[in-house]
């Protein structure tokens, strides 16, 4: 691990690479973090915002940051982890930037079909935790420039949506309908609705309308985002294996590392599981996200073999409460 004096900043020339990092006040460690840019996290938290007063207070009490550069960002999250096992530092309690991480709550037969909510504590089907608030808008924005189907603002009906043709009324056609589309479209990934705007976008292209195609690619890849949470809250809980990387075992219990092994010696983290409603099938707890998706990403990449075998199970299990549901 690289270390050098808070002071001299200015003459480090920081790696944009994956890693993990440490800030201290002379021996004690303050602070522990991982990154896929090691200098823009480094720098962000050395220049806080005016509001920022923990992250103030963090920077103005280091005197030494140490980092040291990973092959990917599962490697960093198992340096991390196994750091956190050993000193917890303060800090880390302190910043829980996960409290601003929303759900989508979709309601099958009541307007507004879908919410967007902080917990998972009423009687929606949830999805989630997602990072950003807007993402999810800009999502069900999406779907109803390109399908007509529901963006309601609120509990009222019918809307100027219906007047002004962006909408095809679905608060006044029969529910079982639309709960079809948000049990297709929005609980799984929907892999015809990207083929439609594919094949949408190939035509507008040989037709030279360029700038048309643009807007229309732009709306393609909101969904495939989508698409892959979707897969990702399908699969997370699911997901129980063993992956060995650098002489080390690392055992994966629910999407989350509960065991790393290394030469004779055995860190342990215990899982928090939490006794999750059929209704958060979809969902998991906001502190888990971070560290599940990149999980979950490893995998993707790594280990496709496991992530077929788990889909497998997901599917069963979620037609299992959803396919009386509608």
């Amino acid at each position: 691990m690289f270390s050098f004096e808070k002071k001299d900043i200015d003459q480090q020339q920081l790696p944009e690479k994956t890693g993990v990092f440490l800030f201290r006040d002379n021996s004690k460690i303050l602070y522990i973090g991982r990154s896929a840019n090691l200098r823009r996290s480094i720098q962000r938290l050395l220049e806080p915002g005016e509001d920022d007063k923990e992250v103030f207070k963090l920077a103005s009490l280091t005197t030494e940051i140490s980092y040291l550069v990973t092959d990917d960002l599962f490697s960093a999250l198992i340096e991390e982890k196994i750091l956190m096992n050993e000193h917890s530092p303060d800090f880390n309690n302190t910043f829980k930037l996960h409290e601003q991480y929303v759900y989508l709550a979709i309601d099958f037969y009541k307007v507004p079909f879908l919410n967007i909510t902080e917990n998972t504590s009423e009687e929606f089907h949830y999805l989630g935790p997602f990072q950003k608030r807007f993402f999810v808008y800009d999502f069900i924005d999406t779907m109803a420039e390109c399908f007509q189907y529901p963006s309601c603002e609120n509990e009222k009906y019918p809307c100027y949506k219906l007047k002004d043709n962006s909408c095809l009324g679905w608060c006044l056609k029969d529910k079982t309908e639309i709960g079809k589309i948000l049990l297709k479209s929005y609980m799984k990934p929907d892999e015809e609705i990207t083929s439609k705007l594919m094949e949408e976008i190939e035509n507008l292209e040989n037709e030279l309308e360029f700038a048309k195609a643009e807007r229309q690619k732009e709306k393609l890849q909101i969904i495939q985002k989508y698409n892959n949470y979707i897969t990702f809250f399908h699969l997370t809980k699911n997901l129980n294996t063993e992956l060995f990387q650098n002489e080390r075992t690392i055992k994966i219990e629910n999407g989350m590392i509960a065991e790393i092994a290394e030469k004779g010696k055995y860190h342990n983290f215990p899982v928090f599981n939490p006794e999750y409603r059929d209704n958060e099938l979809l969902a998991h707890d906001k502190s888990q996200f971070a560290e599940r998706w990149i999980v979950y990403n490893y995998c993707m990449k790594n280990k496709p073999n496991i992530i077929s075998a788990v889909q497998d199970n997901a599917v069963k299990e979620f037609n299992r409460i959803f396919d009386p549901e509608i």
